[in-house]
């Protein structure tokens, strides 16, 4: 996963990253991790979020 500025607008990011976690059940955590880093979601919330979802924030609307 490049490096890359984060695009995506911070209302969007909790959907692209639930998108990614569902698309890791389907199609494995290289599809998600690569389908999210195209989306702009930062490689560190990318690992956490794959890698250890118990660590996942959830956005404060959802709490």
């Amino acid at each position: 996963m490049a490096t890359q500025q984060n695009d995506t607008p911070k209302h969007n990011l909790d959907k692209v990253v639930d998108a990614g976690i569902a698309l890791k059940e389907v199609s494995g955590m290289r599809a998600a991790a690569h389908f999210m880093a195209k989306l702009g979601v930062p490689d560190a919330v990318i690992a956490r979020v794959l890698c250890e979802p118990a660590w996942r924030r959830r956005a404060a609307s959802r709490d």
